[in-house]
C-alpha cells in the first residue's frame, strides 16, 4: 500500500497537479482522469513503474522489460483507451474500452448476474 501512495504523491501528483485526477483505487489498482496531449508520450517518463508487457507489441509503451515483476503498475486495459467509467460503489464499476468492449468489475455479484452490455448506441465521449 505505501507503494501505491509513493507513486501517486512522488510520479503523478509532481507530473500533473491539478490536471490529474483520481477517479478511484482499488487492490493494487489506480484509474485516473488525465488531461494531457499524450498520456502514451508521457508514460514513457515513468516507464520504470510500468509493466507495459500486455499491450501489443506495436504499442508505443510496449516492453516486456518489467514483466510480471512485483511493484510494477500494470494497464488493465492492455493499452487501450478508456472511453467512459460507470463507478457505482466500492469494486462495482465498468469501463467501456473501446467501442466493442466494456470491463466490469462487481465484487460479490455472480458471473452469471453480470450480463454483456449493448454498447453499439453509446455515444462516444471521452472520460472528463
Amino acid at each position: 500500500m505505501v507503494h501505491m501512495y509513493r507513486f501517486h504523491y512522488d510520479v503523478m501528483l509532481p507530473k500533473y497537479g491539478l490536471y490529474c485526477r483520481l477517479l478511484f483505487t482499488d487492490s493494487g489498482s489506480f484509474c485516473y482522469s488525465i488531461r494531457t496531449d499524450d498520456v502514451y508520450d508521457d508514460m514513457t517518463t515513468f516507464a520504470d513503474h510500468l509493466d507495459t508487457n500486455s499491450c501489443s507489441e506495436d504499442h508505443p509503451l510496449y516492453s516486456s522489460r518489467n514483466a510480471k515483476l512485483l511493484g510494477k503498475f500494470k494497464d488493465g486495459c492492455n493499452g487501450l483507451a478508456r472511453l467512459e467509467l460507470v463507478g457505482l460503489c466500492s469494486k462495482m464499476y465498468s469501463l467501456l474500452v473501446s467501442r466493442e468492449q466494456a470491463k466490469m468489475t462487481a465484487k460479490g455479484v455472480k458471473n452469471l448476474t453480470l450480463k454483456t452490455p449493448d454498447i453499439s448506441n453509446v455515444p462516444a465521449r471521452p472520460l472528463k
